[in-house]
């Protein structure tokens, strides 16, 4: 399965970028408002997917074997069924901003721990000693292009609701929205 678009996973790096002006046609270079709400909707919906176990494209993240479901770690940690990815919840709370710059916005894991766990269990534990080869490859990370058109769709609509009142019916595009959120503020 390839990565989305402007995805990097290595055990150094798991981000993905997005360009907001290739998404919404408009330079929002100038909006570091609209660039962070825009990161930020997009970790909402990875860890929203992500805690009713589901990864990229809406699939049911791999199960826990059953030798981790009947170990003392598994009910130490009050772990369901439900494949999550939180243990401590260190590593999704690394999930963050990490910049914004121009028109491109970079979301990914804060910390070299955090990237490592994150990569490790996107890739299946590649690399590491004891785990490779023995555990599922589980994509919880990254929006697919529909994910992205999705928080696109909410994100315009939240942007009209706060447009006046006008007397025609004329359609408005996006530029306009952009352009009338900008000079109302």
């Amino acid at each position: 399965m390839a990565l989305p678009k402007g995805m990097t996973q290595t055990k150094e790096k798991v981000s993905q970028k997005f360009d907001l002006e290739e998404i919404f046609g408009v330079d929002l270079s100038s909006r570091p408002d609209l660039k962070e709400q825009f990161g930020q909707a997009v970790i909402d919906k990875i860890l929203e997917r992500t805690e009713q176990g589901k990864g990229r494209n809406d699939v049911s993240l791999a199960g826990y074997s059953k030798s981790y479901k009947d170990s003392a770690q598994f009910e130490q940690f009050g772990k369901s069924s439900t494949v999550n990815m939180d243990l401590k919840g260190d590593m999704l709370d690394a999930l963050d901003i990490l910049s914004s710059s121009g028109n491109e916005v970079e979301v990914g894991f804060n910390g070299t721990l955090q990237n490592a766990k994150a990569y490790g269990h996107l890739s299946g534990m590649k690399g590491h000693k004891v785990l490779a080869g023995k555990t599922p490859k589980r994509p919880f990370f990254g929006l697919t292009k529909n994910e992205r058109d999705e928080i696109k769709s909410q994100f315009v609509s939240e942007l009209e609701s706060q447009l006046p009142e006008t007397e025609d019916d004329e359609p408005i595009n996006l530029e306009d929205i952009f352009r009338s959120v900008t000079t109302n503020q």
